[in-house]
């Protein structure tokens, strides 16, 4: 393969990264957001409140940030617990593997690939009136909109907060990883992109924002995991680009 260069716009899993480099591509990480946990006092009340609820609560993550962050308030008292009466919908991938690590396999009642299907899952489901949402200072709005279309109630707790991080890329590259609405964002606030570069979206939120900036290739991930992302990248860069 001719040498490639690629640029993720978010730190990826070493493991991963360390395969792509293997194939002899250029792998350049920037982080073009910063995510901070909101470890306020009433924000660790309401999560708690909610934790130590005795009936059954029905849940939303649609991010891993979301999850880690909500997780940290269990270490409660110096006992970590978890709580039963939780009934999650999450995304695939990344977020579901975090729920299963900080919380139990068996809570997850449905997944969804993007927003819109993790909402149609949840109405779906027939039995819900209310959520508690956890999530960033910058959710999108489409879940929400869509649950209270249907009359769901939806409670939100921001656990996490994002803020833009742009850097000016002054190489070209010839594929750029995006991981959220966010970083896409704050990358094209600084930045353009030859069009021959294509663009990696996590999933159809991401590569809708994408589509806002570029009329670049935008290939998205039917699962929202880096590993699928790298594997996206590694069949494109061998079998796809127009250097081939």
């Amino acid at each position: 393969m001719s040498q490639y260069t690629v640029l993720s716009t978010k730190k990826i899993n070493p493991l991963l990264k360390a395969a792509v480099i293997q194939q002899g591509i250029v792998f350049r990480e920037e982080e073009f957001i910063s995510i901070q946990p909101v470890l306020s006092q009433q924000t660790h009340d309401e999560v708690i409140s909610w934790a130590l609820r005795p009936e059954d609560l029905y849940v939303v993550f649609t991010s891993g940030h979301a999850v880690e962050y909500t997780a940290l308030h269990f270490d409660h008292d110096n006992t970590y617990f978890v709580t039963d009466q939780w009934k999650i919908f999450c995304m695939q991938g990344t977020t579901a593997q975090l729920v299963k690590k900080y919380l139990r396999a068996k809570q997850i009642i449905a997944t969804g690939a993007s927003a819109a299907e993790l909402a149609e899952a949840i109405i779906s489901n027939g039995n819900v009136q209310h959520v508690v949402f956890f999530c960033g200072n910058l959710r999108r709005e489409e879940l929400p909109s869509l649950l209270r279309a249907k009359n769901i109630t939806v409670t939100e707790v921001v656990v996490y907060e994002t803020q833009p991080t742009p850097a000016v890329i002054d190489t070209n590259t010839d594929a750029v990883l995006f991981f959220s609405p966010s970083a896409v964002r704050s990358f094209f606030s600084v930045n353009t992109v030859p069009a021959t570069t294509a663009c990696f979206a996590i999933g159809p939120t991401t590569a809708a924002e994408i589509n806002r900036y570029t009329n670049n290739r935008i290939i998205t991930s039917d699962d929202p995991s880096q590993e699928t992302m790298i594997k996206n990248l590694l069949f494109y860069l061998h079998n796809i680009n127009q250097h081939e």
